[in-house]
Order: C-alpha cells, then sequence, then structure tokens
C-alpha cells in the first residue's frame, strides 16, 4: 500500500482526491475531482478507449496512485524517488520543460509503449498535484518513518538539482541541499563539516532532525527560487533578429559580418 502523503509543517487542504490525502466532509469522502469537474477531456481516437484517461488537472485518486507506483517500479523508480524529482523541478531557479526530467523516472528499461503513454499521463497529473501542494506550503514528503522512503525522496530531488547550473553555483542553495544528498546517501558525514558541524558529532540526532524537518527544507528552497521564477522568460531570438553573413557587421566597421566578427 502506498503510505498517505505528509504535510508539513501546517496541515492545508491539499488537492482535492490526490492520492490517499483527501479531504473529508462531515465524515464523508468528498466526490472524486473528475464528477466535479464533469466528464474527463477528449485525447484523440488512439486514446478514445482509455476510460480511466482523465485531464492533466485531475489529482490521481488512490488507485491511480498505486497504479503509478507499479509502473515507476517497472522502470526501476520509486513513487517517492518521483516526488523528489517534482519537487526540485517546481522548486528550480528557471522553468524546466518535462523533456528535461521525464527521463529520470525511467531508471531501468524503459517500459512498453503503452505502459509508457499511461506512465507519462499518471506522471503529468501527479507533477502538477504535487506543484500544486507546494504552492499550499505542504510539500508531498515521505513521513519520517518511511527511512526507504525518504532516501528515494532525496535522490531524485538531488537529481534534477545537481543538473541545474544555477542551483550549484548559488552557495546558499548548495549548501541547503547537501542535507538531502546525506539523506540520500551520495555523501558521507563529512561533507557536512563546514556546513553541519553537528552532524559529525552526533549524525543519528542530527539524521532525525533532518528527517523531520524535510517538508520544511523543501519549503525554504522552494522559497527561494520563487522570485526567479515569476521573471518573465528571456526573449527568443528570431530569424529577422539574425545578422546574416552578407549584413553590416554590427560592431560598426563596415564590414560584411562574414568578413569581419564572424570570420
Amino acid at each position: 500500500m502506498i503510505p498517505a502523503l505528509r504535510a508539513e509543517p501546517a496541515r492545508k487542504a491539499l488537492p482535492r482526491g490526490f492520492g490517499r490525502a483527501a479531504e473529508t466532509d462531515g465524515g464523508k469522502r468528498r466526490r472524486p475531482t473528475a464528477e466535479r469537474r464533469g466528464s474527463t477531456a477528449e485525447c484523440g481516437a488512439d486514446r478514445a478507449m482509455d476510460l480511466t484517461m482523465k485531464r492533466l488537472g485531475d489529482p490521481l485518486d488512490p488507485e491511480e496512485t498505486e497504479e503509478l507506483a507499479r509502473l515507476l517500479e517497472e522502470s526501476g523508480r520509486s513513487l517517492a524517488f518521483a516526488r523528489g524529482v517534482f519537487a526540485a523541478t517546481a522548486s528550480a531557479p528557471t522553468l524546466l520543460e518535462p523533456t528535461q526530467w521525464l527521463g529520470l523516472l525511467l531508471g531501468g528499461a524503459p517500459p512498453d509503449e503503452d505502459a509508457l503513454r499511461r506512465l507519462m499521463a499518471l506522471v503529468m497529473r501527479e507533477y502538477n498535484a504535487c506543484t500544486e501542494c507546494l504552492a499550499l506550503g505542504v510539500p508531498a514528503v515521505p513521513a519520517p518513518t518511511d527511512v526507504q522512503g525518504v532516501e528515494d525522496f532525496c535522490k531524485g530531488y538531488i537529481h534534477v538539482t545537481q543538473a541545474d547550473p544555477q542551483w550549484t553555483k548559488d552557495a546558499d542553495a548548495f549548501s541547503l541541499t547537501v542535507p538531502f544528498a546525506w539523506l540520500a546517501g551520495y555523501v558521507d558525514t563529512s561533507a557536512l563539516a563546514s556546513f553541519a558541524p553537528e552532524a559529525v558529532a552526533a549524525p543519528d540526532e542530527y539524521r532525525a532532525r533532518k528527517v523531520e524537518s524535510l517538508a520544511d527544507d523543501v519549503m525554504a528552497l522552494h522559497q527561494r527560487w520563487a522570485e526567479a521564477r515569476n521573471l518573465p522568460p528571456p526573449p527568443r531570438t528570431t530569424r529577422a533578429d539574425r545578422v546574416g553573413r552578407n549584413d553590416p557587421c554590427p560592431c560598426g566597421s563596415g564590414k560584411k559580418y562574414k568578413r569581419c566578427c564572424a570570420s
């Protein structure tokens, strides 16, 4: 069974129908999101017979969460690892396209075409739900008692951060991610000496504290890059903006570009 999502530091309303964290009204379970929002979106003729296909904005129900966990395990990953990837991706200083991180979820041999298509559909809906949880201040992190889940979550998180130059070049952000790498088993305790000397003196106590504060640490990094993520993307260079080889060189020399700065 997939453990319930842990919402820290304070209990807030999670997206309705999100895994096993769906809340209730008066002791009665709320209707699934898909029922409240109407019929499922049309996904093309090739998926018309897939009665479980829903819109990307619909959180997974418990059965779909179990299905996603199974498909990820067949690809050599875990749901906790995926949620770590989602948390770091949604917290990155710049917008990361799905093509930049989806490959991380296919650790082993990729599944067959039908399973891959289904996996991607479930992954994107789970990613959207995890992103919404972060916006609410309740990141989807494993329970402190889930030792393997915490390790897998941190592994997924570190995979994303280490591939982002902006993240690794920021000294403060880097220091905040070192405990994640330690919990993931990627670095030993000595690597924490300059960041958290108390970890070297009492590693067990430090580990217990960092596991308990995992949600707070995820939120701290998410908020650190909030302003950067809200900046408009840089303008894209169009063909009209490019300097042709026979155009005057933009340096002002009066020569053709191909015989000046382009040579």
